[in-house]
């Protein structure tokens, strides 16, 4: 499903729907079921569906924001075989927090609506992809949110391990017209861009910046940095961190087990 070509990351495509708490998705162990879900959107030779994900290695200079980084090393093959750049207006949301970068594509021409999460990372001021999350919309939906206020009603979900660091964990939400990102990261220093509103969650101090294409929020909370984004309101970014247990929970970012 990935192809790679001189990339100098490896990336972590997932195509697995898995439980809020409790699993940690390795994309070894989850080749049957990409087929899977490959084979029952391609029995109706009529549907677009992605094939690959391309990579491919870009020098600095073409990836000193994350736009330029995202749009000059990802591109698309359809099982139609046609080939589509990642440019920067497929992006429906980008947000960067500290040395932290999230960048969500829509992928284009597809039959289903198609997500790509592109987690990045900012060394020497270059942003590096660091893993990418793979997620076609089905029918099959999750319902029951164990306690966690997302904006949506059905989703599909995964969680997945950077492959930067084993520590963070990385949680997506997704339907046709919402997705939801959480991240839990070990702590880092870093100074709040002056752009966001300082808040009060939960009895700590958080961060939010609200724009026209989604809001994010990110706090500290014991040994963990936590941050969310999405395509959501002000308020919806707040009852969500709101709805977060303690970063120390067995079943973050669940309240209840499910």
């Amino acid at each position: 499903m990935l192809k790679v070509g001189l990339f100098s990351v490896v990336i972590l495509l997932i195509l697995v729907s898995g439980c809020m708490s409790g699993t940690t998705d390795n994309p070894s162990t989850h080749k049957d079921g990409e087929e899977k879900q490959n084979t029952i959107v391609e029995n109706n030779n009529s549907k677009v569906i992605l094939k690959e994900i391309i990579g491919n290695e870009a020098v600095p200079e073409k990836k000193k924001t994350l736009e330029e980084s995202v749009s000059n090393q990802i591109e698309w093959k359809l099982s139609n075989s046609k080939i589509l750049s990642a440019s920067k207006d497929r992006i429906v949301l980008k947000a960067e927090f500290g040395n932290n970068g999230v960048v969500v594509l829509k992928v284009p021409e597809t039959t289903l609506n198609w997500y790509n999460f592109i987690l990045l990372r900012n060394s020497n001021n270059e942003w590096n992809i660091s893993s990418v999350v793979d997620m076609p919309i089905s029918e099959n939906m999750h319902t029951e949110k164990q306690g966690l206020d997302l904006p949506m009603d059905k989703f599909i979900h995964t969680k997945l391990k950077s492959l930067e660091s084993t520590a963070d964990n990385i949680w997506t939400f997704a339907n046709e017209n919402k997705f939801v990102i959480i991240g839990k990261y070990p702590r880092e220093s870093f100074t709040p861009s002056s752009d966001t509103q300082e808040i009060s969650i939960n009895g700590h101090s958080a961060w939010i910046k609200t724009d026209k294409n989604g809001s994010l929020l990110y706090y500290f909370d014991s040994d963990y940095f936590i941050w969310m984004t999405g395509n959501m309101t002000k308020e919806e970014v707040e009852k969500l961190a709101i709805s977060l247990p303690s970063s120390t929970s067995a079943f973050f970012p669940a309240k209840e087990q499910g």
